[in-house]
């Protein structure tokens, strides 16, 4: 079902298990996309990629936006119409925050706002942080091209997600929801939002 770069990429991991789970994303990437194309075959689907390696469709018949994220054990993807999304995903773990981790990673206030925290109430705003920043980012189609400090989101994992500072030169405005996961992981997912819209209350659709 996957077309050559997707193979090219999927070869690329030396792991199996990395290997697999890549080639799932992306078959069901594929899978959810023909389903709002009323049918159209998931394997013929063809991506053009941007500038910072953000994937669109190629003359699909409706302006569907959307993003992918896996990590061990999850496999995210939102779907938008003629909005941008981002979504991301990490596995928490018990390991003590890295503090080298969070100068390169996090924005000023997101750092500060982390290390005043102690554990495991640190671990927890270290996640969530991470998969809202990455959600934004990616939303924003720049992936991590820009520099850290342009740009910074809430890290309270017990208050609702916001981008606090967006990044200056964004076209639009966009909102940020945790997902829920499931307690291994930390999720979030970002939308470009229209002046004046209501809170995003993503639909939400397990496939097993």
């Amino acid at each position: 079902m996957l077309d050559a770069d997707e193979r090219r990429r999927a070869d690329a991991f030396r792991r199996v298990a990395n290997r697999a789970l890549f080639v799932a994303a992306h078959v069901e990437r594929r899978r959810i996309l023909a389903r709002y194309l009323d049918g159209t075959d998931a394997a013929g689907l063809r991506f053009r990629v941007g500038p910072h390696g953000k994937p669109s469709l190629d003359g699909a018949a409706l302006d569907l936006r959307f993003n992918l994220a896996h990590t061990d054990g999850l496999v995210l993807v939102a779907v938008g119409l003629g909005v941008e999304v981002g979504v991301d995903g990490e596995r928490r773990s018990d390991r003590p925050v890295d503090d080298a981790l969070l100068d390169v990673a996090f924005a000023p206030e997101e750092r500060a706002a982390v290390r005043a925290l102690d554990e495991p109430a640190r671990r927890r705003a270290f996640f969530a942080t991470w998969a809202r920043r990455e959600a934004y980012l990616k939303a924003l189609g720049v992936g991590l091209t820009i520099p850290v400090e342009e740009a910074a989101v809430s890290v309270d994992p017990d208050a609702p997600a916001t981008v606090v500072r967006p990044w200056r030169e964004a076209r639009a405005r966009f909102a940020l929801v945790d997902l829920p996961v499931g307690d291994e992981w930390a999720a979030a997912l970002a939308v470009e939002a229209q002046p004046g819209a209501p809170p995003i209350a993503p639909r939400l659709f397990l496939v097993a």
